[in-house]
């Protein structure tokens, strides 16, 4: 429900969020869209709130054990802070290898330089050894 990112949510534009089904029903059962809430504990000005534009399907995260997930929060990256930022990627490396992968890292913001990369399957398989 909601909408995606779009390319108008930037750096300079109030800051917005897609949330999983199960933070949304955890703490806006009766609808999340629109809510907004601040990204630390302690509110500050609505400047700083974040908007709800999005609540998408929730997901394993961390683990394929794990059986009761907290819910997540997904922000654009154009609109996230220099540091970590997590980026899958729908590839076919056999087809063309890790560059390609790369190459589209690097479409979506040149400054960043993948420095781990992981296929799905080594990372189910990591999962299920936890």
């Amino acid at each position: 429900a909601g909408r995606r990112f779009q390319s108008s949510d930037t750096r300079t534009s109030p800051p917005v969020a897609l949330i999983d089904e199960a933070l949304a029903q955890r703490f806006w059962p009766e609808g999340a869209i629109g809510r907004r809430f601040w990204p630390s504990a302690s509110p500050g000005t609505l400047d700083e709130a974040i908007t709800i534009v999005g609540v998408v399907a929730a997901i394993q995260q961390s683990s394929l054990r794990d059986v009761d997930q907290p819910g997540a929060v997904y922000t654009p990256v154009t609109q996230a802070a220099p540091g970590f930022v997590r980026l899958a990627v729908k590839h076919r490396a056999a087809d063309r290898g890790w560059s390609e992968v790369v190459r589209q890292i690097q479409s979506v913001d040149r400054s960043l330089t993948p420095f781990w990369t992981d296929t799905l399957a080594d990372s189910v398989d990591a999962s299920l050894l936890t």
